[in-house]
């Protein structure tokens, strides 16, 4: 069965179910449409019967694809019609419960107005009479594909729709490799899992290995099963599962794999018995690969027989699905992530070349980069393809291969059906999701917002989806998705378009019309999304006119509209007619007020508006909307209250900022009635309450408020109260993920937020009376207090003096999860960081100037920041002038140093240990630093150092730098005399830079006494290496060396600033690699360097 049929049948399921709902079957009836539905409804019925039979033609007849267009085009619309259905109903329901309630001060308020009533409307008459030929237009297409079905001979199908033709082949546990690449760590890993020896009740452990489909899953199982380490297993036994989790077949192939004989028996309990029997007391390791079920009954009967083992045995489950790892009941699970370039282009290599010379091959590093963009670390796609390629001779075979999907190059290409039975087993409504992601360009990290299906206005999260997921999406989508990438549109393209419900578009900075013509072509298209490409995705957006006065108002079936970052300052009133509208996007654009037809949209669940710093207030009947899930108007300060009767939203699910009002405070107990809370809450303009106002209701402000225990995100903003309520530290509250305390001025405390479990970001700001955080943030009697926090975040304390983070032998273990820490402007906190933060990544120390950093116990720190700090020290007080050398002994995982501003510091430390990730140094405004570690040579991960503004820095330490891929700028170091490599020499040019053999990037700024650059008569010379070097303030350089420039062959960036008297390039000219040449201002240098004029 195709994929793209796999969707459809999915879709005309859900139509069905909506044809049988309740309010589609009573207005219906009202309507007296109800025997054209249930005609539909029994059609439907007919075309299911013979759906997987059209399937399987498809391939060979094109016909029956042009049938399954059809169907599927029609089913949008009927899926259309069924919407305006429900939004007609809700509309007249909505003007009823009006009018009732502007009557309820009269004679009739208890009248009821009959539904009938109501319908003649001129705007209901007018939706009749447009819905009656709706109705009858679909139902003259039904006819015509019921029509097709018989003249195509479209055959009944008893069994329904099988998946069987297309299953994963089975897998074996002899090896299929001889050599398995960049796997050496995860295979240790796997058998550290396998061979720990851990006491159970069950007496075995159960091991999944997740990861996407052709990741290695099972080569790596193969790898662990078959290492000579397992065999102290006494049993050890490979069963292939895939989808059909058949307890019978599974416990029976086990059964016979241990025992070596094969097994007659069909009842269960027999053979579990047996297998009971030939597993007790011996110790046995068994895969299960390729698992997709998560019925945990079916689970727990596999299972039963294994209690009887050894203690010690292992299970090892393979499986795609994380949810499939959390059924089988373990909370450990191994997750395995994609092979690196190098390793994926070693194993396409294997496959491709086999032991001939991959040298021979034209074009080799063009080939590599294609092999590695196309499989993106999954080995199976590298396998597929080297194989695909290794019979190929021709430069254009080769090519038409790589530049194709790689599904559609052979009938035997694994990839298709392993992906596509992980489609299979999403969901009906996650089928449609994830073709809806066809819209999405390769590459393109989308937030979590931009997904529609769960969005959230905390932007943390970014997402990328692998390329062969992207061209599965965009294969099931078919033609009912498009997207525009910086391309021209034929004629022949937009007739394609023209089946579409789907669209995205890549933004330049300004969209003018011709951008948009295709979209005229566009009957019912659903998703409006312009999509931004990096090198504007910081830039304002400008779009022409015509898109909202003429285009909008044609796509009467949207759904999704996003209008982010343009430079828009009003939507038209015409909003209000695109009754489908689900999701509106206009943050940062500039807009300064919404339409109040936007009110309209009963329909709308998403309302964007992050950023949008202009607009100055909400549209009035804002609570007609009430099916808003999501309202979103962070960054929207000029927004003074929120409208009234904001309370009726009753399916509000997230409200990312509430906004006080001045002068009808008393609407804070609105929030009370927000029973569906529960994405994110800020509360903010808390001020407005002061003591002359309401004394009692400032202390008392929160109590009230106290939130849906689904809450996940809360911001607190400008409270006034001197104490945060009992329930901001209640357990109970377990679902709180985001908690932020900003700008609360008078509260001299913190809540105990220790007990929040699921706590995962945690930010204390603006907080001018804290003093002290003492034990009491923890929670009495807590053990592991914050046992979920991973950031966490103080900034603007000024009165912050004491942090009590830990007690002499009290054994409680706290910020297990931290990783990130950041401390910002808090110039009197003393004392010491927590003792104990084993998985810190990144560590943030901004304007602490009495702060005593310890580094004993960060094994894992990758980044490090301190950023004007006087007085930075490790051990204690008296060490305030270094940090000690010891202390990077355990950053082993550091990747980025940077300190900045630190006037007093006048050593880092003595020297570098083992830091061999370390990537970066950053040193910036260090007035008394006088050296730099030594150990700079064994910094093999080391790719830029940046040191700037040092001026009593002396000397690089002895042996240099490291031998490795290297940026290097220095700068404002005036007594500088030597750089690496060399000792001090007499000559601040002589540098040695040529023993830096794989320097990339030079930047050299200040010499003031160089005439030469570099300085011939004592044979100095640049690395041939070098792609971009920067010259900066030489103000006696006259000549550049022919000798130094002659052998840079793949310099591409020279830049040359503030060398006065330079009036000539090297004799022998600038190296023919050469793209791009900067000189600033020097009328000599300009006039020799003038297109077909200058001397150069």
């Amino acid at each position: 069965m195709a994929v793209g049929g796999l969707f459809l049948s999915a879709f005309l399921q859900m139509l069905f179910d909506r044809l049988m709902s309740r309010e589609v079957l009573n207005f219906a009836r009202r309507e007296g449409v109800i025997s054209k539905l249930e005609k539909w409804k029994k059609t439907l019925l007919m075309i299911q019967a013979v759906f997987s039979d059209a399937e399987e033609k498809q391939l060979t007849d094109k016909a029956v694809k042009m049938w399954l267009d059809d169907l599927q085009d029609l089913a949008y619309d009927v899926e259309d019609i069924l919407d305006e259905f429900a939004t007609e109903a809700l509309a007249r329901k909505l003007k009823v419960e009006h009018h009732q309630s502007s009557s309820s001060n009269s004679k009739v308020q208890n009248l009821i107005i009959p539904a009938c009533f109501t319908s003649l409307s001129p705007s209901s008459v007018k939706f009749n009479v447009g819905m009656g030929s709706k109705i009858r237009s679909i139902s003259s297409r039904f006819e015509e594909i019921c029509k097709q079905k018989v003249e195509l001979g479209l055959q009944m199908n008893a069994g329904g729709v099988s998946i069987a033709g297309w299953q994963r082949p089975t897998s074996t546990c002899l090896p299929t490799e001889p050599a398995v690449f960049g796997r050496d760590e995860d295979k240790a890993k796997i058998l550290e899992m396998v061979l720990r020896d851990e006491p159970t009740d069950a007496n075995f452990s159960l091991i999944p290995i997740v990861g996407m489909a052709g990741v290695g899953k099972t080569t790596l199982a193969r790898v662990a099963f078959d290492d000579k380490a397992v065999e102290m297993f006494n049993l050890r036994s490979w069963v292939c599962v895939s989808d059909d989790f058949d307890i019978l077949r599974i416990t029976k192939s086990i059964l016979e794999s241990i025992t070596f004989s094969p097994n007659s028996l069909k009842d269960l309990n027999q053979i579990q018995v047996q297998l009971r029997e030939a597993v007790a007391g011996k110790r046995f390791l068994i895969v299960l690969d390729d698992v997709w079920s998560k019925n945990y009954s079916l689970w727990n009967t596999l299972k039963s027989p294994f209690r009887a083992g050894a203690s010690g045995s292992k299970i090892l489950v393979t499986t795609c699905s994380t949810d499939v790892a959390l059924t089988v009941g373990t909370a450990e699970y191994y997750n395995l992530k994609l092979l690196s370039d190098d390793d994926c282009w070693s194993v396409f290599v294997k496959h491709a070349f086999e032991k001939r010379d991959v040298g021979l091959h034209r074009h080799m590093g063009s080939i590599r980069k294609k092999v590695v963009q196309k499989c993106r670390g999954l080995p199976l796609a590298a396998e597929t393809l080297g194989g695909l390629l290794r019979c190929k001779q021709s430069d254009d075979e080769w090519d038409e291969i790589l530049n194709s999907k790689i599904w559609y190059l052979s009938e035997e290409s694994n990839i298709l059906p392993v992906l596509r039975l992980s489609y299979h087993h999403l969901p009906s409504h996650l089928k449609r999701c994830f073709a809806y992601c066809a819209i999405f360009p390769k590459d393109y990290e989308f937030e979590e917002m931009e997904s529609i299906f769960q969005p959230s206005s905390n932007n943390s999260f970014k997402f990328i989806m692998h390329d062969l997921v992207n061209d599965l999406a965009q294969w099931i989508s078919g033609e009912t998705s498009f997207r525009l990438e910086n391309e021209m549109v034929t004629d022949n393209k937009s007739r394609r378009f023209r089946r579409a419900r789907h669209s995205s578009y890549t933004c330049g900075f300004y969209d003018g019309k011709s951008k948009f013509e295709v979209f005229h072509e566009v009957e019912h298209l659903r998703t409006f999304l312009p999509v931004l490409s990096y090198e504007i995705r910081l830039l304002t957006r400008y779009i022409t006119d015509v898109v909202l006065s003429n285009l909008l108002p044609k796509f009467t079936k949207l759904r999704v509209l996003s209008l982010k970052k343009y430079y828009i300052t009003e939507l038209p009133h015409s909003i209000g007619d695109l009754k489908h509208l689900r999701y509106i996007n206009l943050s940062e654009t500039m807009i300064r007020c919404l339409p109040e037809s936007i009110c309209s949209l009963c329909n709308l669940q998403f309302l964007i508006l992050r950023g949008c710093y202009r607009l100055k207030k909400l549209p009035s009947n804002l609570r007609n909307l009430i099916n808003l899930r999501h309202l979103v108007v962070t960054y929207v300060d000029l927004i003074r209250e929120m409208p009234l009767g904001i309370k009726e939203l009753k399916c509000l699910q997230m409200l990312s900022n509430f906004i006080v009002g001045m002068v009808t405070g008393s609407r804070l107990k609105d929030l009370k009635d927000f029973k569906l809370l529960r994405g994110e809450l800020c509360i903010s303009r808390l001020d407005y309450f002061d003591d002359s106002r309401n004394e009692a209701l400032e202390k008392n402000v929160l109590d009230m408020l106290q939130p849906h225990r689904s809450l996940k995100e809360l911001t607190v903003k400008c409270y006034g109260g001197t104490v945060f309520p009992s329930w901001m530290g209640d357990p109970l509250f377990s679902n709180i993920v985001l908690l932020r305390l900003e700008d609360c001025e008078k509260c001299t405390s913190l809540p105990s937020l220790g007990l929040l479990g699921s706590l995962k970001n945690l930010t204390i700001k603006g907080m001018r009376r804290l003093k002290s955080i003492g034990f009491e943030i923890y929670g009495e009697g807590c053990s592991k207090p914050f046992q979920a926090l991973e950031t966490l975040c103080f900034e603007d304390l000024p009165e912050w003096e004491h942090w009590n983070s830990f007690k002499e032998n009290d054994h409680v273990e706290r910020f297990a999860c931290l990783r990130q820490l950041s401390i910002v402007k808090c110039p009197r906190l003393c004392g010491r960081l927590p003792n104990h933060l084993p998985i810190l990544e990144k560590l943030m120390i901004y304007e602490c100037v009495q702060l005593v950093v310890s580094f004993s116990s960060l094994p894992l720190l990758c980044k490090l920041e301190i950023d004007r700090c006087k007085g930075v020290a490790c051990r204690s007080p008296a060490d305030l002038m270094s940090i000690n050398s010891d202390s990077f002994k355990y950053f082993r995982a550091l990747q980025q140093l940077e300190i900045l501003d630190c006037p007093k510091l006048e050593s880092i430390a003595e020297r570098f240990h083992n830091n061999t990730s370390l990537g970066c140094i950053w040193i910036w405004k260090c007035e008394n630093l006088k050296s730099l570690p030594e150990g700079l040579p064994n910094l093999n991960s080391l790719h830029n150092i940046y040191v700037w503004d040092c001026p009593s820095l002396v000397s690089f330490p002895e042996g240099g730098l490291p031998n490795c891929s290297l940026s290097v700028t220095i700068g404002k170091c005036e007594k500088l005399k030597a750089l690496p490599n060399l000792n001090a020499y007499e000559s601040p040019i002589d540098w040695g830079l040529h023993k830096l053999t794989s320097l990339k990037i030079l930047c050299v700024i200040g010499c003031p006494d160089a005439v030469s650059f570099p300085e011939e008569e004592i044979g100095m010379t640049f690395p041939s290496s070098l792609t971009e070097l920067v010259i900066v303030r030489f103000p006696k350089l006259k000549y550049l060396s022919s000798n130094g420039f002659r052998n840079l062959a793949f310099l591409e960036y020279l830049q040359i600033r503030d060398c006065p008297k330079l009036t000539s390039f090297p004799e022998a000219g600038l190296p023919s690699s050469l793209l791009e040449l900067y000189i600033n201002d020097y009328p000599l240098m300009t006039k020799q360097c003038k297109r077909d004029k200058g001397a150069e």
